[in-house]
C-alpha cells in the first residue's frame, strides 16, 4: 500500500516533470490511482472499468500513457549497473547453491527446467 503522502509526491513530480497533465474528465490523480490498481490487482480492462466507473477504452489510454510516464520515474530514479559491475562479481565458490547466481530481486520463483537430452541420469 502507498501512503497517501507518498502518493501526493508522485502526483508533484509527474505535475512538477510534465510527464501527466488533468483532462477535462480525469485528474493526474485518478490516473495513477488506474494505473497502479490494474498492476497491482491485475485487474482486466472490464474490472477497471466497473470499479472507476470509465470506459474500456479509457483504462487502456490511462494505463498506456501512465506507464511511459511510470518509464521517465524508472530512468530518473533507478541507476542500472554497467557491464563491469558485473565481471567485478563474479561468484566465490560456496557463497550460492546455484552456479552463476548473482543474487535475487524479490524473492520471486522462477520455474526452471533443464532439457531431458542434457540431463545427466
Amino acid at each position: 500500500r502507498m501512503k497517501r503522502p507518498d502518493f501526493d509526491a508522485l502526483i508533484a513530480w509527474l505535475h512538477q516533470n510534465n510527464l501527466m497533465k488533468s483532462t477535462k474528465y480525469q485528474s493526474v490523480q485518478q490516473k495513477v490511482m488506474i494505473f497502479l490498481y490494474v498492476i497491482n490487482q491485475g485487474s482486466s480492462q472490464q474490472n477497471t472499468a466497473y470499479c472507476f466507473g470509465i470506459s474500456q477504452s479509457t483504462v487502456s489510454s490511462v494505463v498506456h500513457f501512465t506507464a511511459e510516464a511510470f518509464r521517465h520515474i524508472f530512468f530518473a530514479f533507478i541507476k542500472q549497473p554497467d557491464n563491469a559491475f558485473f565481471a567485478e562479481e563474479t561468484l566465490k565458490p560456496g557463497l550460492c547453491s546455484f552456479q552463476g547466481c548473482i543474487g535475487a530481486v524479490d524473492s520471486t520463483h522462477i520455474n526452471a527446467f533443464i532439457p531431458s537430452e542434457q540431463q545427466k541420469n
